[in-house]
């Protein structure tokens, strides 16, 4: 089998991390969002506030620790892989929810294009915060693909 890529950060894709979190999203969001969460997104997020508690006075703060293990492919436990299969997870699994689509058919079309808005689409299908489009919240998935290739930004403004 060959190997699949992110076709936007060009790095493998995490798939038994997608399928697992893909898994909780779609079996379980509907009796309890939290637990859903937890087996993706929410867990890495934990293991993040761990290492960043760990990380001591390497950092300036654990929130600067935070930043710099999220997304990180080299410290923590929530790199970039994970991040993309977590986020990817909860979007194809919304599509899924919301449509009659199959599996394949969700993949196919998310990896030709829902893909390029991944972070502003997890923010809406997990949150549904209203006005979006104007919230510093969408401002802030812009910005997470240029803050996870360079980190010299400020991720929240």
């Amino acid at each position: 089998m060959k190997e699949l890529y992110d076709p936007k950060f060009k790095v493998p894709l995490d798939v038994p991390h997608l399928a697992a979190s893909l898994n909780s999203t779609i079996f379980i969001w509907g009796t309890n969002g939290f637990i859903a969460d937890l087996a993706g997104w929410a867990g890495d997020l934990l293991t993040t506030a761990e290492d960043s508690v760990n990380a001591g006075e390497q950092y300036s703060s654990t929130y600067e620790a935070a930043l710099d293990f999220i997304g990180n492919k080299e410290k923590g436990q929530f790199g970039l892989a994970d991040l993309i299969a977590d986020v990817d997870a909860l979007n194809i699994g919304y599509i899924l929810g919301n449509s009659t689509k199959q599996l394949n058919t969700a993949m196919k079309e998310y990896y030709s294009q829902g893909y390029k808005k991944r972070f502003t689409s997890f923010l809406n299908n997990r949150f549904s915060i209203p006005n979006m489009e104007k919230s510093k919240y969408v401002a802030t998935a812009a910005r997470l693909p240029v803050y996870l290739k360079n980190k010299k930004e400020p991720l929240l403004q």
